[in-house]
Parts: structure tokens; sequence; C-alpha cells
């Protein structure tokens, strides 16, 4: 470096003091939620219960001991992980673009959730197909639950306009990924034909 700006003797030392008055720490452990404005009188998690029941009304005739006591037991995991504001995201963002005629669906695990169901992100009630919440969040492993949602392609800008609108540029991020195929090998050498990248090396 020294060589490379050997016409200016300051910038290294300048470059020095820059960079120790720089103090970063990122912490990737926490999750970094956008805050879901409640209506008065409501907490996130009074809230997300009255919005529930309200759906469970709707959703079942009559309304089971059974579908009562799941999702009592699916918003306590949920409260108790920290998640309530991202189900409200979730639902706002479904609400909103089936309130404008745009085409979306719920999808993957998160038909799993009871929860999920009555909040109309997805279509599928998992307590008729005797389906698993734990597939979709289970208690015992604190990892983010992924609710996949589908667009209708032609209008889905205006979802993410939205989404920009409501919760902030400084909130939201754009996010894909990209799959690639090539030839794998195991540590032995041998191969093992075409697979995704993620797999042996």
């Amino acid at each position: 470096m020294a060589a490379l700006f050997a016409d200016l003797p300051g910038a290294l030392q300048e470059s020095r003091r820059i960079a120790e008055r720089c103090q970063v720490s990122l912490d990737f452990s926490a999750q970094r939620l956008p805050a879901f404005p409640v209506l008065e009188g409501h907490t996130s998690a009074s809230y997300l219960r009255e919005l529930c029941q309200a759906g469970l009304q709707r959703k079942f005739e009559p309304v089971t001991s059974e579908a009562r006591a799941q999702l009592d037991r699916e918003l306590a995991v949920i409260e108790a992980a920290g998640l309530v504001g991202y189900f409200l995201v979730v639902w706002d963002i479904v609400r909103f673009a089936r309130a404008q005629g745009i085409r979306c669906q719920g999808r993957g695990s998160a038909a799993n959730s009871l929860v999920a169901y009555v909040l109309n992100i997805t279509p599928v009630d998992p307590l008729r197909h005797n389906l698993l919440f734990e597939r979709f969040l289970n208690p015992e492993v604190r990892t983010m639950p992924d609710i996949d949602v589908d667009f209708a392609a032609d209008r889905r800008e205006e979802v993410i306009q939205y989404v920009y609108e409501r919760y902030g540029e400084t909130h939201v991020g754009m996010v894909c990924n990209v799959v690639t195929f090539r030839a794998s090998f195991c540590s032995a050498g041998r191969r093992q034909g075409v697979g995704l990248s993620a797999g042996c090396d």
C-alpha cells in the first residue's frame, strides 16, 4: 500500500486514523422484523389472537374443541418464539393483495399451521388433513419459519410497492435465490453425477 500511494505520504496514516475510529458490531443472531402497528388497546399478541379467533369462526362451523386447542397451542409457540410480528406482517401483505384483487397463495410447510389457515395465508385446513404443525415451526428448534407466498406475476410490483410504503425502505430488502446445477464429487473423488451445488463436493 505504501508503494501504491507513494505520492500521498499522509494517506495511509489518515486511513489508519479513520479505521481506528470505526466501531462496527454486526449481530446476526437477533431477529429484525418491522414493528406491526396494532390498534389502540391491543398488544401485537392480543391483536393476532383476535384476528385468529375471528378467522376460526369463519373457517369452522361449529368451532370444535380440537380447533380451539390447536389454535391456542400454536399461538403460544409463536409468541414464545417472538414471531407474533412476523405473522402479522405476512397477514397484512396477503390481506392487501386480496383486497386489491391480486391473486396470491401461501404454500409450503406453512400449510401445516392452523394460524396461517385462519388468517387466510394458506388454503389448507391442517386439522382435516392431519398435518403436523412442528414440521413448520418446532419449538425445540429456534429457526425462522418459512412462509412462502406466491403473487400473480403481472401485479407483483404493486405488492412490492405496498410493502415499501407500509414498512419503509430502510426496513425492506429484495432477496433472490439462484440455484445452479453442476457435476458433484464426494471426498473420495467418485463422480456422483449432476446435483445441486449444495450437494457433496
